[in-house]
């Protein structure tokens, strides 16, 4: 303290006013923010080249793979010019399927595939009469996280960031920082580009998403320290929206302190959950206002 007022009588101040500004760009993200137009059009453009699942099969895939995002079997993929990464395992679905079943009589039905030579003949001399019933069968898929799809082909709004020596060097300085917090930060295959990465509380863990470059990877190692700093997973009561709300504003502080740009991801995911976590502040206090929703995040 003593040194900064030497050098700079004023930094206290300067200080203050720094901090209410990012109060104020944290508040104008979370109540201003809306994706570009174009991004979200881009998004339903990509989406519109995999197919869509039945709700059963959207409920087993995400039993299997809760943040797969876009999914389609190997020779789709192959048809999109991407292959499947070796020793990636499958997410398995449902297939419908039309089975054709030979009336045997007296109740007795052959399927068509198991049928001889003999009955087939008769089948086809229509001497056989055949039934088709809709059947499934176990069919796999893969997400676009387990191929090797070039990730600059993702859409905007799933962009996994660019290389970047100066966002490269924060992050490593930030890594050193938490081990000297005692918390290990690990990058690993989280088999989804929409998980960009995690904190456990009990293990002290930060997990990155392998396929990040430095600019989406410092933006989600801030987001994920933010957990970290705010004790989440020790404080009790805390609603998803208010944790993730948090762990942002702590990301947009980091960021801000080394003048770093804000991704658009970041953005959005704060945006997003400023706005959850301020439906259920009026949920529990109708009476509030925006005033007083300011002064309470």
């Amino acid at each position: 303290g003593n040194k900064n007022w030497k050098k700079n009588p004023n930094w206290k101040q300067e200080a203050q006013e720094k901090e209410k500004k990012i109060h104020e760009m944290i508040h104008d993200i979370g109540m201003n923010y809306s994706a570009d137009p174009m991004q979200i059009a881009e998004m339903m453009a990509f989406s519109a080249n995999f197919y869509n699942y039945s709700l059963h099969n959207m409920q087993l895939i995400y039993s299997q793979n809760p943040h797969a995002m876009y999914v389609q079997s190997f020779p789709a993929w192959k048809k999109m010019e991407a292959n499947v990464k070796k020793g990636e395992h499958g997410l398995q679905i449902l297939v419908p399927v039309k089975v054709t079943f030979l009336d045997m009589g007296e109740g007795e039905y052959i399927q068509l595939s198991y049928a001889s030579e003999e009955q087939v003949k008769l089948y086809k001399a229509g001497l056989i009469e055949g039934r088709e019933k809709l059947c499934f069968k176990i069919g796999t898929v893969f997400d676009i996280s387990q191929t090797d799809y070039p990730p600059e082909k993702y859409p905007e709004l799933f962009s996994v960031g660019y290389s970047s020596r100066e966002h490269e060097i924060i992050a490593n300085g930030l890594i050193d920082f938490c081990e000297s917090m005692h918390c290990k930060v690990q990058t690993s295959n989280v088999e989804s580009i929409a998980l960009r990465g995690s904190f456990s509380p009990s293990l002290n863990v930060i997990t990155l998403n392998e396929l990040l470059k430095d600019t989406q990877r410092l933006s989600t190692l801030t987001h994920e320290i933010g957990h970290m700093l705010a004790e989440h997973g020790k404080r009790e009561g805390l609603s998803t929206s208010q944790k993730e709300f948090e762990a942002d504003c702590i990301s947009i502080m980091m960021q801000s302190h080394f003048d770093i740009e804000l991704t658009d991801t970041r953005k959005k995911h704060l945006a997003d959950h400023y706005n959850m976590f301020t439906d259920e502040l009026r949920e529990k206090n109708p009476d509030l206002t925006q005033e007083d929703i300011r002064k309470a995040m």
